[in-house]
């Protein structure tokens, strides 16, 4: 199973992973740090602008996607000491928002949010066509 992840200027493809992404900067500036900890196949990351244009971390390894969401650019790779990995994971914070809820329903909000964002699958229906 794929799971995406967006920020305001990345999207992250992860399966059987354990990612750590951080966002700070500007709204037009904005920069995600995206932190592989544990992979069992390579995250993608990839710039919003140019979703075709990915790059792979395996565990241990990090990059940066820095620019406005239409001109984001993925920085160089860089390899992250395994203890600074695990560094990362237990100093992830959930968003202010969510420490006031519960998790199924900031799972619930964050699912809603992200809807109209996801293709559906058409499970064996074809798509209709204009006439």
């Amino acid at each position: 199973m794929l799971v995406e992840i967006y920020t305001p200027d990345a999207s992250i493809g992860v399966r059987g992973s354990l990612v750590v992404v951080e966002v700070e900067g500007s709204v037009d500036a904005p920069q995600s740090h995206v932190t592989a900890v544990e992979a069992s196949l390579p995250i993608l990351v990839a710039p919003r602008a140019d979703p075709t244009r990915t790059t792979p971390l395996n565990p241990n390894e990090a990059v940066t996607v820095a620019g406005p969401r239409h001109a984001a650019k993925a920085g160089p790779v860089h390899r992250v000491a395994p203890d600074q990995a695990r560094r990362a994971v237990e100093m992830a914070a959930l968003p202010p928002h969510a420490r006031q809820i519960s998790e199924r329903e900031v799972i619930h909000r964050e699912r809603a949010e992200a809807a109209p964002h996801v293709a559906r699958p058409m499970w064996g229906r074809r798509p209709r066509t204009r006439q």
